[in-house]
């Protein structure tokens, strides 16, 4: 059983603008930080279904959104202590699970929220962040990934920016800081990666990023 020290946090609605996901906060409509990042990808994005073909993309982007969606659900019900946390997920996603479960067993408790929806006023984005917890001790956000495939770290920068971020609008909505990054990819029939960072790191480049944005 993990321990809970939910704090309370304002729901956000959100809505689609010209394509992009805004989040309606008190201070504002913020896009999100996923959106943002997602720019920075859009051409690599767009050669790679040039490159394979538009019918492939589809399939292998419809496929790895089921994945990722499904282990995000059942990593949701587990942490918050449900007992049917595999529901109806598919075999192969229960088998990326239990590849990172012994991880969140031994290293997650504490945890100050699940699905948190935070926004920040300095940054002028918003986004929902998987978890928020005590990861070996240390409070940390934490983001569940999925993959086909392993992957190196500088492939995954931008996890890390978006972790950094959402630090930073968790710090303003709770005063609390945290200077600690945990991402846990599950890997399709490979050995999971964890990736732990720290978010004064990437406090440069985010800002660098969010310029470029505006």
């Amino acid at each position: 059983m993990f321990n809970h020290v939910e704090l309370d946090f304002e729901e956000l609605e959100t809505t689609n603008i010209d394509g992009q996901r805004v989040y309606q906060t008190p201070d504002g409509n913020f896009p999100s930080i996923t959106t943002v990042l997602g720019r920075k990808k859009a051409q690599f994005f767009k050669e790679w279904r040039q490159r394979i073909g538009e019918e492939e993309a589809n399939k292998i982007t419809t496929q790895a959104t089921r994945r990722g969606t499904s282990m995000h659900t059942i990593v949701e019900k587990y942490i918050a202590n449900e007992t049917d946390y595999f529901g109806k997920s598919l075999p192969n996603v229960q088998a990326m699970f239990h590849s990172i479960k012994p991880f969140i067993d031994s290293h997650l408790n504490n945890i100050a929220g699940i699905e948190i929806p935070l926004w920040s006023k300095q940054l002028g984005i918003a986004g929902r962040c998987d978890c928020v917890g005590d990861w070996k001790g240390e409070k940390a956000i934490l983001d569940w990934k999925t993959s086909g495939k392993p992957k190196k770290k500088e492939w995954v920068e931008d996890y890390f920016l978006q972790a950094t971020a959402y630090s930073i609008m968790f710090e303003e909505r709770t005063e609390i800081p945290i200077n600690n990054i945990v991402i846990v990819m599950a890997v399709e029939n490979e050995e999971p990666q964890v990736f732990e960072e720290k978010t004064p790191d990437y406090w440069k480049l985010l800002e660098t990023t969010l310029k470029e944005w505006k």
